[in-house]
């Protein structure tokens, strides 16, 4: 094929990809391809959806992925339970627990934003506490557990036997960790958003947090864009890791 017919060609599949695929899911299909080869290989059948807000992850796990194994999601915040309880509804191997995963056993104050998907238990950072979605409509009092003491209970209810652990709790990842550590080595793969230029205070930098999944023994498979707040600027990244042993 010359150069110039190979341009057409080309043009072409640009252009019948922009028809195809819309704008809403295009910028997912990276991390669609990259979740649904890694949850194959590792043979997964059991991912722990923490944060999960309103289904997402699992919708797209299902939908996209082609992952047909258990999905146990955990979600605090109250009123979000209640859709994410509809979306699972329907799904005989999808659990959903209202209650938050942390470093140790208690209750937490929550900071409910005007955009849901950014509650947190952390303030902002001072560059984007004006934004609309960052206003804060409630503080709630919720339940806090850790993996280590869910995870026997899960696994002998459940019957798993390779578990993924995917962590999208808006700042708190290293807590969720910390609070597994026990179990981790009973985990064949994790999903974690990194902080390149926090959102939230007191949020570990990626690479301290790359450097503690290192630690428990997985090594890094993929990096996924999260978010942007820039033309140029990577503001949050997500690494998807595998067990090295």
């Amino acid at each position: 094929m010359n150069r110039k017919l190979s341009r057409l060609v080309h043009r072409a599949e640009v252009a019948i990809r922009g028809r195809l695929v819309p704008n809403w899911r295009a910028h997912r299909i990276e991390a669609e391809q990259i979740m649904g080869h890694v949850l194959r290989l590792l043979n997964i059948d059991c991912v722990f959806d923490v944060g999960a807000n309103n289904g997402g992850y699992a919708l797209m796990l299902r939908d996209y992925c082609g992952y047909k194994g258990r999905i146990i999601s955990f979600e605090p915040t109250p009123d979000v339970v209640v859709a994410l309880q509809k979306a699972a509804a329907g799904d005989p191997l999808w659990n959903v627990h209202g209650y938050a995963l942390g470093r140790t056993e208690g209750a937490l104050k929550l900071q409910v934003h005007h955009a849901r998907h950014g509650s947190s238990f952390l303030p902002v950072t001072d560059d984007v506490a004006h934004l609309t979605g960052n206003k804060i409509v409630a503080q709630v009092e919720v339940p806090v557990k850790t993996l280590n003491a869910v995870f026997p209970e899960l696994q002998k209810q459940y019957g798993f036997k390779r578990a993924f652990l995917k962590m999208d709790t808006q700042g708190f990842d290293m807590e969720v960790f910390s609070g597994g550590l026990d179990v981790m080595p009973l985990f064949y793969g994790l999903q974690s958003e990194l902080s390149i230029h926090p959102f939230y205070k007191n949020t570990p930098i990626w690479l301290d947090s790359l450097k503690e999944y290192e630690k428990a023994g997985f090594v890094l498979t993929s990096f996924i864009p999260s978010s942007s707040d820039q033309p140029l600027r990577l503001r949050e990244i997500d690494c998807v890791m595998a067990r090295s042993n």
